[in-house]
């Protein structure tokens, strides 16, 4: 998907990710983020990872549902699954579900 839409989807991506800074002390405390994207083998999720914390603490304007659909629409296709799978991390950290 390309255009004004991906860009607006995108654009409040970043902006939950870059909002989610008080969440990660929250989040350390229980895990940390770093060390679940390496375990991951990819690093680059740590943001991800801690967005699902920040989602599952209602810290956010959007559910997990809304979330995934904008990282299906931006995610290069190689990269999907691996968004997912982080997203999914933190999401149900310290639960059975990944």
């Amino acid at each position: 998907m390309r255009g004004p839409t991906r860009t607006k989807a995108a654009a409040a991506l970043l902006a939950a990710i870059a909002g989610i800074g008080t969440t990660a002390g929250v989040f350390v405390d229980a895990g940390d983020a770093t060390r679940l994207a390496r375990e991951q083998g990819a690093l680059v999720i740590a943001n991800l990872i801690l967005l699902g914390f920040a989602v599952r603490q209602g810290g956010l304007f959007c559910d997990a549902e809304t979330i995934e659909a904008v990282l299906r629409m931006i995610s290069p296709a190689k990269q999907l699954e691996t968004n997912l799978t982080g997203f999914r991390r933190g999401l149900f950290f310290n639960e059975d579900k990944i």
